[in-house]
């Protein structure tokens, strides 16, 4: 029989008791290490690493600074494209209202209004019109002086009346001193007109100058000042033989000339149809040339161009029985009916030919005739360069 309460089982005993702790302590130990994160040995083990909570913003962030920037710029091409379509259409309508009167629907030449870019070919030469104008307008601007064909009421510091005379036959004296004790007697400081009763000369009148709007001959593009046109009445032969009195607006320093050529017309007896001004024909210079007319200044471009003004714009061109006469190029003429006069040799009346009284009087002052230009035929043009003339 064993002794259970002998020295040597009691320390069997013990051993046996402390190995069943270790052991359960070593459980417990193994245990813990499972279930806590925290362990320093099974940190990486037993736990994940934690997510930076900073990684989804950075992401966040540069997308919706790229989405920032894309609006940014499609915003300045929609601006630019904006900007670039107001400007187009600005140029358009820029150019559609300053768009010159191309030539008559009707015409023989209204096909070749477009083919004139191609192909320039005018009525009259291009020349610097316009140029020659404004050098012209340096010392006459100073004493602009009143050519309205009748002497102007005037009276001295006395109180002396004027003496009248007719219009027709008088024209007005510039004044060069504001003292009218020093110009005596106006009798006999103011010439006789050297022109017969019936041709005269006048400024441009206020009832005139809205007769010309109306009609179409003065407009806001006409290129010269309406101070230095002037009005002219003039006496013509008809084809019948009687006197008429015709009305002409040309620039004013060519006015006296022009009074000058038609006073040798009217005294040689040449005929004429019709010498009204083209206001009466709407401005029309088709319609005017049907009608046999003659005249000077109209605010129109070159017949058949898209560009350029006219001679006749400066009242620097006078046109003459444009039926006797005609326009002629490329074998087609104007006005429609002067097919007859298509022949140059046979010398009728009316027609303007080297030797006639009509082309020596303009000629001899340094006109241009328009039947010697050599790619059209104009036989009822006559123009003058003011640059020409002569200033004393």
């Amino acid at each position: 029989m064993i002794n259970l309460t002998g020295p040597r089982t009691l320390k069997i005993m013990n051993n046996k008791h402390i190995k069943k702790k270790a052991k359960q302590h070593r459980q417990y130990q193994n245990v813990r290490r499972h279930i806590d994160p925290d362990s320093v040995e099974n940190i990486h083990k037993c736990s994940k690493p934690r997510k930076n909570v900073f990684d989804g913003n950075k992401t966040f962030m540069v997308l919706m600074m790229m989405i920032l920037i894309s609006v940014m710029l499609m915003t300045a091409v929609i601006w630019q494209q904006s900007q670039k379509a107001e400007k187009h259409e600005a140029e358009n309508n820029l150019s559609a209202d300053t768009q010159p009167v191309a030539a008559h629907p009707d015409t023989p030449f209204a096909a070749e209004a477009e083919a004139k870019k191609r192909h320039p070919s005018t009525r009259e030469p291009e020349s610097s019109g316009m140029d020659e104008y404004m050098q012209d307008q340096d010392e006459d601007t100073r004493n602009k002086q009143d050519i309205s064909g009748h002497r102007s009421d005037e009276a001295d510091q006395n109180g002396l009346a004027a003496q009248q005379e007719p219009r027709e036959t008088q024209r007005s004296v510039p004044s060069q001193n504001n003292n009218l004790n020093d110009l005596g007697d106006l009798s006999e400081n103011t010439p006789e007109s050297p022109w017969p009763d019936g041709f005269s000369l006048e400024n441009i009148s206020i009832e005139l100058e809205q007769r010309m709007r109306s009609g179409g001959s003065l407009t806001v593009d006409t290129p010269v000042a309406l101070s230095d046109l002037a009005y002219l009445q003039i006496l013509y032969a008809d084809f019948d033989g009687q006197t008429q009195t015709g009305e002409m607006v040309v620039h004013q320093k060519l006015a006296e000339e022009v009074l000058d050529i038609f006073t040798e017309i009217f005294k040689a007896g040449f005929p004429i149809e019709s010498m009204r001004l083209i206001d009466d024909f709407g401005a029309d210079d088709y319609a005017s040339m049907a009608a046999n007319n003659s005249y000077a200044f109209c605010t129109r471009p070159i017949l058949g161009s898209l560009t350029g003004y006219s001679k006749h714009s400066y009242g620097i061109a006078i046109d003459i029985n444009p039926m006797q006469n005609p326009y002629s190029r490329d074998g087609a003429l104007l006005p429609e009916g002067s097919e007859p006069y298509a022949d140059r040799e046979t010398i009728r009346p009316g027609m303007i030919v080297p030797g006639t009284i009509v082309y020596d009087a303009f000629t001899r002052r340094g006109w241009t005739w328009g039947g010697y230009w050599n790619s059209l035929k104009d036989y009822h043009h006559f123009e003058k360069d003011l640059s020409e003339m002569r200033h004393d």
